[in-house]
């Protein structure tokens, strides 16, 4: 199945922010030669390459989900961009019937990513444990774990790179006098 971009209109059928010749592009231009990532793409099919674009979305419009900025141009369109009410983090408003550029460099840098690896697969170090107890008759096991860390992998550089476009929880915004 060809790979539909979302071309800013908040199509209703559109499987990635950006194309493969695009994500090509931004992985050879910004990612060094040497970078296992850019090496595992450059080697990729374009069917590989397509279902790399087509996971890095789903990766980024569910681990976002809550946390961006504005609302989506319609109720019909599939992806989470373009959005209504969007100012970068300078304070300036983004197009309505555009996909920002740091939307479609973070897919690109997952995709890259997804060629090699599951996005989406459990960590198998969940934290430290802070408590365990165990009870006799009837046996119970209970493992409470320190924090409240996630199982999943974080990508930090996704994230940060993406920050711009983020709402920021109550725990993570700056409380300023005045």
């Amino acid at each position: 199945m060809a790979l539909v971009v979302e071309d800013g209109t908040g199509l209703a059928n559109a499987d990635s922010y950006l194309s493969e010749a695009d994500a090509t592009s931004y992985i050879t231009t910004r990612l060094r030669a040497t970078n296992a990532d850019r090496v595992a793409w450059e080697a990729a099919t374009s069917t590989e390459a397509e279902v790399a674009l087509r996971a890095a979305t789903v990766w980024l419009d569910t681990t976002f989900r809550e946390r961006w900025k504005g609302v989506r141009i319609n109720e019909t369109m599939s992806l989470a961009w373009p959005r209504y009410n969007v100012t970068d983090e300078d304070g300036y408003a983004l197009d309505t019937d555009a996909v920002p550029q740091v939307v479609k460099n973070a897919c690109a840098e997952m995709a890259a990513r997804a060629i090699s690896e599951d996005l989406f697969t459990d960590e198998t170090t969940p934290g430290a444990i802070k408590r365990t107890m165990d009870k006799v008759g009837p046996l119970e096991t209970e493992v409470e774990y320190a924090g409240s860390a996630s199982q999943q992998k974080a990508y930090t550089k996704s994230e940060t790179m993406l920050r711009g476009v983020l709402e920021f929880s109550a725990v993570n915004r700056r409380v300023e006098r005045g």
